[in-house]
């Protein structure tokens, strides 16, 4: 009897150990669910995507170790001219950092074509390679927009850099640059008209011999814009030619040339836009101008003079015009 008394003990034991045990592992469970619930993890909100971050401003630059620059060279293509620089620290060794670079072009004459500045980040450097020893570096290319640089009749000058960084400035470097844009034909050709417009004389002397009626409209000093060579002052007459017969009439002007005061002539040069030897039609009418060498200013008035078409005996019509210089 004590045996199964006490065998029934044990087994109630077990039992109560049993639903002891059941009980803790269920409310266990019960907050391991409940926990996410009370005290979620933080996830990243709508609000915290929209909220501008805190950025470097472009006027604060960050601390940086260059101590040197060079490597500045510049490639030129229809589009654009870029600049390459690179920074270097006490070692030697490439480095990027932040500044501030100023850049300058001025052409083969002497002009400023192109100002600019930027604000350069150290995250704005990249890795290129040397082409002839395959050394890597690092650089930080400007690009310059060719339609942001000024035309010119020179299409070759001279690149300045000046850079700095939040520990001080560099000496400025240059190097030279090719491909500026330059003035077109028509551009070049509107722009010298508007110049000797400005200092051109009205002749308006009006000559008609034989199948011809020549007037010479106006006359002046002329120095062209060029694209090529030196700039050289002429003097340029401003003709207007009409083929006033009733047949068609080679209009080949012979003699050209232009006496001053003092005794000098001055012959015809290249470069006018009167064709001195070209066909016309009756009543046509063709315009344009002769140039001629620099007559001095001190000259107080020429003559212009030549020869076209000829008589019934073929002597030569000659042509003259006495043309004051005192107001050129």
């Amino acid at each position: 009897m004590g045996l199964k008394k006490m065998e029934k003990q044990r087994l109630l034991n077990f039992g109560l150990m049993s639903i002891l045990i059941i009980s803790v592992v269920f409310i266990s469970g019960c907050v391991q669910e409940k926990n996410p619930a009370e005290a979620p993890i933080t996830q990243p909100s709508e609000t915290s995507e929209t909220t501008p971050q805190q950025t470097t401003p472009e006027t604060v630059l960050r601390s940086s170790n260059a101590d040197y620059i060079g490597n500045f060279i510049t490639i030129a293509d229809e589009n654009k001219i870029e600049a390459r620089f690179s920074l270097m620290d006490s070692s030697k060794e490439y480095v990027s950092g932040d500044g501030v670079g100023e850049v300058k072009i001025i052409n083969s004459n002497g002009e400023t074509v192109y100002t600019g500045s930027t604000n350069v980040k150290k995250e704005d450097f990249g890795t290129y390679t040397l082409i002839l020893t395959g050394e890597e570096f690092l650089a930080y290319v400007w690009e310059i927009p060719i339609d942001e640089i000024k035309k010119s009749t020179s299409s070759s000058g001279t690149i300045y850099l000046k850079f700095r960084t939040k520990n001080g400035g560099f000496e400025e470097i240059d190097d030279s640059v090719w491909g500026l844009p330059t003035y077109s034909d028509e551009e070049l050709a509107q722009l010298n008209e508007e110049a000797f417009s400005k200092s051109a004389v009205a002749i308006n002397k009006k000559l008609s011999k034989g199948n011809f009626e020549v007037t010479v409209t106006r006359v002046g000093f002329f120095t062209p814009l060029v694209t090529w060579g030196d700039e050289k002052e002429y003097f340029r007459i401003d003709m207007e030619v009409k083929n006033i017969g009733s047949e068609k009439e080679y209009f080949s002007p012979s003699g050209l040339a232009v006496l001053d005061n003092q005794g000098n002539q001055y012959e015809k040069e290249y470069g006018g836009t009167l064709d001195t030897f070209s066909q016309m039609y009756p009543s046509v009418k063709k315009s344009g101008y002769i140039l001629f060498g620099r007559v001095p200013k001190t000259s107080q008035n020429i003559k212009l003079v030549f020869e076209l078409g000829h008589d019934r005996n073929y002597d030569p019509y000659s042509f003259e015009y006495n043309i004051p210089l005192t107001e050129v």
